[in-house]
């Protein structure tokens, strides 16, 4: 059997997920990964008693155990999105017993995470993450969760946006909501009640950034669009008029964001940004976001900081 260093836990289609794996190979080491689209593929043993697993693919056989020194890349959501698809009785076994089974896997508390399933869930809150940011010392938007509109509003625009990833569908189309620039007067007109939604302070003259934090490291980058700052969400944006510029952060900031990911207890996240002048504000962090369109756009090199987070190398 197969002793294996490093468990990875993503989809087939993961593209970040592709490049940790080949720097897992160029370096030598044993890994195996498990695609959570492709589970009936596998035969996967979990003994609680000797906190080990084992694995059969394709006719060869892998283990893995609770060890100082192996690692778990885990790049999946908590959360059960289902983007209100109607799922058969078979899909709804498969998505909320392999859920079940792989956020279990935190019983493996001796070994490297990359990030833990339980850290990962409480980091996917937006509130708690800008409570922790206030904490910590970072500057915030003026942000409200509410699901009424007879809030104190005393400025003439403001940012509304979905407390959770909101993406929904019908019979036939889906749906993914942005963040909206959204007048005073349309918000103190607009119906609330089906649901809370986040209202926060409109930063006008912003330019937008994006960093990715590894145990300890911060690759940071402005997104600008034809050398200019974008006005709303940047994600409207078409993509071949966007461009990422590696910057450098001062020194407090870069603090205080190392201080924020330590109190999450995240090694990894992508960390979103807005720069006003000199000031600096968070927006929201993502424990499982995405980094290799920084990468392969600037080709400031991120991968082999995350391997080396995974092989315990650096200090958070």
């Amino acid at each position: 059997m197969n002793e294996i260093r490093c468990l990875v836990i993503s989809s087939s289609i993961d593209y970040s997920t592709d490049y940790v794996c080949l720097e897992l190979e160029a370096r030598g080491v044993p890994y195996f990964r498990i695609n959570r689209d492709q589970l009936l593929e596998y035969k996967i043993t979990l003994d609680v008693d000797r906190e080990a697993m084992a694995f059969e693919v394709a006719g060869r056989s892998y283990s893995f155990s609770n060890a100082v020194g192996n690692s778990v890349f885990f790049r999946a959501p908590t959360f059960l999105r289902t983007c209100g698809k109607p799922y058969s009785l078979e899909e709804q076994v498969y998505h909320t017993q392999w859920g079940a089974f792989l956020r279990n896997l935190v019983l493996f508390d001796n070994v490297t995470w990359v990030n833990s399933p339980a850290d990962t869930y409480l980091a996917e809150s937006k509130l708690y993450q800008l409570h922790v940011a206030r904490m910590v010392g970072l500057a915030i938007p003026k942000t409200f969760a509410t699901n009424s509109s007879k809030i104190p509003l005393d400025a003439d625009m403001y940012a509304v946006k979905s407390i959770d990833t909101a993406h929904f569908a019908t019979s036939d189309l889906e749906y993914f909501a942005y963040t909206s620039a959204v007048p005073r007067e349309e918000l103190e007109e607009s119906d609330l009640s089906l649901a809370p939604v986040c209202v926060q302070e409109y930063l006008h003259g912003k330019v937008d950034m994006r960093v990715a934090y590894i145990n300890g490291k911060l690759f940071p980058f402005e997104i600008r669009s034809n050398g200019e700052g974008i006005e709303g969400d940047w994600r409207k944006t078409r993509k071949e008029d966007l461009r990422y510029t590696p910057v450098k952060l001062p020194a407090g900031i870069s603090e205080k964001l190392c201080a924020l990911m330590r109190e999450l207890r995240l090694k990894y996240g992508g960390i979103d940004l807005a720069r006003c002048g000199d000031a600096y504000y968070f927006i929201e962090a993502n424990p499982t976001g995405e980094w290799c369109w920084l990468q392969e756009s600037t080709g400031v090199r991120i991968c082999p900081s995350i391997v080396d987070a995974l092989m315990g190398g650096g200090a958070q």
